[in-house]
């Protein structure tokens, strides 16, 4: 078929972009004057993908708390186009964001970790 979907996992190695499809790009950079998720304490590699079903998660802002990635894009009231192509990232098999709208508790906290500023740009 011409539109299926094709599941994404891309190991990001260091800062940079990278080509998701045909339209579509990461940025995986330092600049944090850059619209993107700030994420704290995110070392190389790690991994961005298409959420998965049973995928849940810890969203800052909710004290340790887990919930079922499901849940929470439902509650954001997403399309289903964009509940399909949302983007997770992923380290040591933790989820530490859901691109582009929430950090993972824990990597949300201002500290002098790492830091890496991730963003989807559209083309």
């Amino acid at each position: 078929r011409k539109n299926e979907f094709k599941p994404l996992e891309l190991e990001v190695n260091d800062f940079g972009v990278y080509q998701i499809d045909s339209d579509t790009q990461l940025h995986v950079n330092k600049d944090f004057s850059q619209e993107g998720l700030v994420v704290n304490g995110l070392q190389f590699p790690f991994t961005v993908r298409h959420k998965r079903a049973g995928d849940s998660f810890c969203p800052s802002g909710m004290q340790g708390a887990t919930q079922k990635l499901k849940d929470f894009l439902t509650n954001a009231k997403l399309d289903k186009w964009s509940k399909q192509n949302t983007l997770v990232v992923e380290h040591n098999s933790t989820i530490v964001a859901i691109l582009p709208f929430r950090v993972a508790y824990g990597y949300n906290e201002n500290s002098n970790d790492s830091k890496v500023n991730i963003s989807i740009h559209y083309c």
